[in-house]
């Protein structure tokens, strides 16, 4: 069944290739704190691949049963890893288990459309953490600049295959400034080594969150905001960050 995520999930690897400071960044932070790790939004693996790899007791989950299929392939010879893997929704999943560390990165959270949405899944995660453990969430920060166009292009770095493919991603990014809303029209574009051009189009929406917005949502889900970091390298959050990345410990 075609959940959404058919098409991206296929690409959704090559066209994230380039990010890499994310991963360094939960990987540091998981073997700070303790174990057990929830990752919410695990995807096909991006995250928590290297997370295993670090030597992580790490638990995936994601609502996408096309991306959820990569990653089981993926860890296929790993079969005892294969019940940490759950699909469900951020808002409602129960499973029966207390985390040391709820990762949700990538902007995973973003993709709750209202506040009632967005209240559900924070409480989920305050549920699924021990009483000394730790939420750490990423989204990205508002762009006043960006933000003054209704509606910007935005693209990818392009990615070279072993296969002699070139993949090339284009967002056409509309804002509905009274909804907190990004609506992305997504030009993914595949052009075989004979020059054969294949072209899929994608629509997602994002809702966009400010600082103190999110301060008040965790604060209200029974949370207290430990840091707010303004990138991957832990500097401090300024109007100039391109991310806020929260920690927070239950109350």
């Amino acid at each position: 069944m075609d959940d959404g995520y058919e098409v991206l999930a296929a690409f959704y690897d090559h066209i994230y290739a380039f990010r890499t400071q994310d991963v360094a960044f939960y990987v540091t932070m998981a073997r700070e704190g303790k174990a057990p790790i929830l990752e919410v939004g695990c995807g096909t693996g991006r995250m928590m691949l290297p997370l295993i790899e670090a030597g992580c007791e790490i638990y995936g989950l994601d609502a996408s049963p096309a991306m959820l299929r990569i990653l089981r392939r993926k860890l296929a010879d790993q079969p005892q890893l294969l019940p940490c893997i759950h699909e469900g929704d951020m808002r409602t999943f129960d499973l029966g288990k207390k985390f040391a560390q709820v990762f949700v990165p990538f902007r995973a959270f973003l993709h709750l459309d209202t506040i009632d949405d967005q209240l559900s899944a924070l409480r989920n995660f305050h549920q699924h953490l021990l009483a000394d453990g730790r939420l750490i969430l990423d989204i990205f920060a508002p762009s006043y600049r960006l933000m003054s166009n209704d509606r910007v292009q935005m693209p990818l770095p392009a990615q070279h295959l072993a296969d002699g493919r070139m993949i090339t991603v284009l967002d056409q990014t509309t804002y509905s400034h009274r909804d907190q809303r990004i609506d992305v029209e997504r030009h993914l574009d595949t052009v075989f080594p004979d020059g054969t051009l294949k072209r899929s189009i994608e629509h997602f929406h994002l809702r966009y969150i400010f600082r103190y917005e999110m301060e008040l949502l965790l604060r209200q889900s029974g949370f207290r905001v430990e840091t707010v970091y303004g990138d991957f390298d832990r500097r401090p959050y300024d109007y100039h960050s391109g991310e806020m990345i929260f920690v927070a410990r239950p109350l």
